[in-house]
């Protein structure tokens, strides 16, 4: 059934489930395609690995908002992120009206038979965008698997923002890891994903996201394909310290007809180094830009250690971006946000609303825990990072992410992340009267 603009909210708040199907006959399949085993038309391009099956399997639940919101971040460059963070909830609207509401607790993921409506290059673009929502939701699920309990999952990062030209050498101390295009590497993954930890430092996870609604056999084709893209970027370790870096390849099937999402996944090995390294925070003001090259003109990231430190930075930016108290942690005016209670602790954000041709009006509220943003801009790294702990801790036990009672549920959807961010949606219905829209 079409999903009406008025029970958005409700669908967007069910709980519903994702798992990668990843065994050896699959991995099999994958080494045996032809993408996989066609080689490069020029140079040397480096080898990819043999696939294997994800390990530990994945099975994530969680509700279509988190999914959506995954989607709509990843797909704006990082500097809208920051600043105008608003803009990701076209996601909520433009893929919600194509979920299935789910028929009881924690089914899987269902697409509704609208999606039939869509042709040729309309399809392409909205099984690949639901495929990166549901790669990068399941990736950030197994990495969060891994990371002990004071842990945090952040955001996915496109490569294609952490890599670009430059001229000049990284300033400061040898990093004793380094991150680079692979050489005579012509493509490259989608994106990395930062884990930290407050003790034990950071891991990285290298994912390409693929989508289609063509069926299995071209699932197939395309994680062999992106076997090649894993191995464009590489991490070099030196002896101290050793880190290892994961990569995910990730397919899902959207059907035609109306269906549950399938997601195909793979795993190339890695053998060397350890799983975490220390984050090293920069002064906001020694922050170079990503765009050095080495004395033979290859591009060099910062360590792993460097970019973690980066990654946290941006974390404290996007906090105080997202309650509007201003474009980063160092500029920001919390006194002018509206301030509301919550059972999680005092919320400051932004209300914006919009009504529409047919009466109906969408109010979207953004914004962040006070102690989230107070942990922010807080000068001192080690207090921050114990503050937002324990505000990772408080959301992550909750079993309930709602931020309260709302006597009209089916209308309001709300929803709090473990960087303590809030979002609510809510829709009143209304009568057909003059629109708002621009003309």
């Amino acid at each position: 059934m079409p999903l009406l603009l008025v029970e958005l909210p409700a669908m967007l708040e069910q709980d519903v489930s994702l798992q990668v199907e990843s065994d050896v006959p699959l991995c099999t399949k994958v080494e045996a395609s032809k993408s996989y085993r066609q080689k490069p038309k020029k140079g040397k391009a480096p080898k990819p690995k043999k696939p294997v099956p994800v390990e530990p399997g994945v099975s994530v639940q969680l509700k279509p908002i988190e999914i959506l919101k995954t989607l709509g971040l990843a797909m704006l460059p990082p500097r809208h992120v920051r600043q105008h963070l608003a803009s990701w909830h076209w996601a909520l609207v433009r893929y919600g009206y194509l979920i299935e509401p789910a028929s009881k607790a924690n089914s899987p993921l269902r697409t509704n038979e609208l999606m039939g409506d869509y042709r040729y290059h309309h399809m392409t673009a909205l099984s690949e965008a639901f495929g990166v929502a549901c790669a990068l939701s399941c990736a950030q699920g197994w990495l969060a698997s891994g990371v002990p309990s004071s842990g945090f999952v952040h955001l996915p990062i496109d490569f294609d923002y952490l890599i670009g030209p430059g001229s000049t050498p990284l300033p400061g101390r040898t990093a004793p890891v380094k991150a680079r295009m692979t050489a005579n590497a012509k493509r490259r993954p989608d994106y990395l994903i930062v884990a930290e930890d407050g003790s034990r430092g950071v891991t990285l996870l290298i994912v390409e996201c693929k989508g289609t609604s063509k069926g299995p056999a071209t699932a197939i084709e395309q994680l062999g394909s992106a076997m090649h893209q894993l191995e464009g970027v590489a991490f070099m370790p030196s002896p101290k310290p050793n880190v290892s870096i994961a990569r995910h390849a990730y397919a899902a099937l959207v059907s035609k007809r109306g269906a549950a999402v399938r997601l195909y996944g793979v795993d190339p090995p890695e053998h060397d180094g350890q799983a975490w390294v220390r984050p090293v925070l920069p002064s906001r003001q020694s922050m170079q830009s990503l765009s050095d090259m080495d004395i033979a003109g290859r591009l060099l990231l910062p360590s792993p250690a460097e970019l973690a430190g980066r990654a946290l930075r941006r974390v404290e930016d996007r906090v105080v971006a997202w309650a509007g108290a201003g474009d980063d942690a160092q500029d920001s005016d919390i006194q002018s946000l509206d301030r509301e209670e919550s059972r999680f602790g005092d919320v400051v954000g932004a209300t914006s609303s919009l009504t529409l041709p047919d009466g109906d009006a969408v109010e979207v509220f953004t914004g962040a825990l006070l102690d989230a943003v107070k942990a922010a801009t807080d000068s001192d790294d080690q207090r921050a990072l114990a503050e937002r702990t324990r505000i990772g801790h408080a959301v992550k036990d909750a079993d309930d992410r709602r931020l309260g009672a709302d006597e009209n549920r089916e209308q309001a959807a709300s929803h709090i992340d473990e960087d303590g961010l809030v979002l609510r949606i809510k829709v009143t219905k209304g009568r057909p009267g003059r629109s708002e829209l621009p003309s």
